[in-house]
C-alpha cells in the first residue's frame, strides 16, 4: 500500500538499476490497494527485475532469498517481519519511524531513513548491496539483537514476571 512506502520504494529501485546496481526485487504478500497493483507494471516497465509472490501462508522461506529486507513503511507498530529477517540474518533498510526505531539501531543493526524519501532509500540500498562486509557486520549483530532480546524462553520469562508483579500489586 502506499502508506508501507511503495511509491519511495519503486523510486529507489528504478535509480539503482540506472546507477548499474545488479539486483533483483522480491516483492512478498499481496497487493492491497490500487497503487500496490500498479506497481508490479511500473517496475516491469522500467525493466526492474521483480518478483511477486502474491498472498504466501508463510513468509520464512522468502528471507533465504534475500540480500536485504526493505520496509519503507510511514507506519508501523512493533513490526515482526523486522524481527524475523534479523533471525533470519536478513539486514534490513527501514524508515526512522516509531515502531521501526524501536528495534533498529541506525548503523549497528539495519539503516534507517527518513521516510518519504526516495534517494536516501535508493543510497542505503545501494551501500548495503555493495559493501558486503558492511551488510555481513550489521546481519550478525542484528542476529545477536533479536536472540538476545526476542528468544521465546526469554520472552516467557518476562511475560510470566510481568504478571506475577501485576497480581503481587492487588495484594
Amino acid at each position: 500500500t502506499k502508506d508501507k512506502g511503495i511509491i519511495e520504494l519503486r523510486e529507489a529501485v528504478i535509480s539503482l538499476k540506472k546507477q548499474g546496481v545488479s539486483f533483483q526485487l522480491l516483492l512478498v504478500g499481496p497487493a492491497e490497494d490500487e497503487l500496490g497493483e500498479e506497481l508490479k507494471e511500473l517496475l516491469i516497465k522500467e525493466e526492474v527485475d521483480v518478483v511477486v509472490t502474491g498472498l504466501v501462508a508463510d513468509t520464512a522461506p522468502f528471507y533465504k532469498a534475500m540480500d536485504v529486507f526493505c520496509l519503507p513503511s510511514y507506519r508501523e507498530g512493533l513490526p515482526n517481519v523486522v524481527l524475523e529477517a534479523f533471525a533470519s540474518k536478513v539486514v534490513v533498510v527501514a524508515t526512522k519511524i516509531t515502531g521501526l526505531v524501536d528495534i533498529i539501531e541506525d548503523g549497528e543493526t539495519g539503516l534507517l531513513v527518513a521516510p518519504e524519501n526516495a534517494t536516501a532509500l535508493s543510497e542505503a540500498l545501494k551501500k548495503i548491496l555493495t559493501d558486503p562486509e558492511f551488510s555481513e557486520n550489521l546481519s550478525k549483530r542484528a542476529y545477536s539483537y533479536v536472540k538476545d532480546n526476542f528468544d521465546v524462553k526469554l520472552v516467557i520469562a518476562k511475560q510470566q514476571e510481568f504478571i506475577e508483579n501485576q497480581f503481587s500489586s492487588l495484594k
